[in-house]
């Protein structure tokens, strides 16, 4: 069973922070502030990204310095992995984000609301 935001609001108010822990191996941390409490859409799909920045690191990158040197390998094209880097994941923006493209990630495994 997971958790609902609005139980969270509702036990803990607007003003709520998530903190957790994604891929204990790679040790990212990752904090939620809630900014804002909407109402639904009445014909709206949920869960839904509506916002963000910079896109999301590929999997497996070797926590926060990993992806730190990849970014330097990938932008720069005399640096020895350059290439390397290039093949195992392709082409990379880490200043993109695509609310969309983050809403499908989110859904991957969840069940439809």
């Amino acid at each position: 069973a997971g958790i609902r935001g609005s139980g969270l609001v509702s036990e803990h108010g607007t003003r709520l922070q998530l903190n957790y822990e994604y891929d204990y191996g790679d040790g990212w941390q990752h904090t939620i502030d809630l900014e804002e409490v909407i109402e639904a859409q009445p014909r709206g799909r949920y869960p839904r990204c509506v916002d963000g920045a910079r896109a999301c690191p590929p999997e497996d990158i070797g926590g926060v310095w990993g992806f730190v040197d990849f970014v330097g390998a990938i932008t720069n094209p005399d640096h020895d992995q350059h290439e390397e880097f290039l093949e195992w994941n392709g082409p990379f923006d880490p200043a993109n984000f695509d609310p969309t493209k983050a809403t499908q990630r989110m859904k991957k495994g969840l069940p439809v609301w």
